[in-house]
């Protein structure tokens, strides 16, 4: 059995499904591995950054990498705390990955973890109206819009 350092992982099939967030030091050797996904994500949402910004706030330190994996990396995101006015929040800046079934729920835990642990009493993202269906508890708080001139 296959399991990460806190010992959590869910069996699907015959593998482990596992969530971790990556050192600062391997940051570099996975990323050819995950930055198409985000820039392919960055692409449909129109992003306001490139996936050069998000390895850069990963490799400085200003935000955390985190991936599921079970023999090949299925899922990655990346989270960073922010000081709101109501306290801090975790915010997900960007969260990719097919067949988000089999792999999310880990991801979850282990932000939620994070997050708790950071003194954050919820999370923070920006998304497609997809996303409503996916978390059926979050709270709407704005919108962003784009006007092309």
């Amino acid at each position: 059995n296959r399991c990460n350092a806190s010992g959590k992982g869910r069996v699907y099939g015959c593998c482990w499904m596992i969530a971790s967030i990556v050192p600062m030091a391997d940051i570099d050797s996975i990323w050819p591995t995950i930055s198409k996904s985000f820039v392919d994500c960055l692409k449909d949402t129109h992003g306001d950054c490139s996936a050069g910004d998000l390895w850069t706030l990963c490799r400085t330190g200003q935000a955390m990498l985190m991936i599921a994996y079970d023999d090949e990396i299925k899922g990655a995101s990346i989270w960073r705390f922010e000081a709101w006015l109501e306290g801090p929040v975790l915010r997900c800046l960007i969260l990719a990955g097919d067949h988000m079934e089999t792999w999310f729920q880990e991801c979850s835990e282990l932000a939620t973890a994070i997050a708790r642990d950071g003194g954050a009493n919820c999370f923070v993202w920006d998304g497609r109206k997809g996303w409503a269906k996916v978390f059926k508890d979050a709270e709407i708080i704005r919108y962003t819009y784009r006007m092309k001139i």
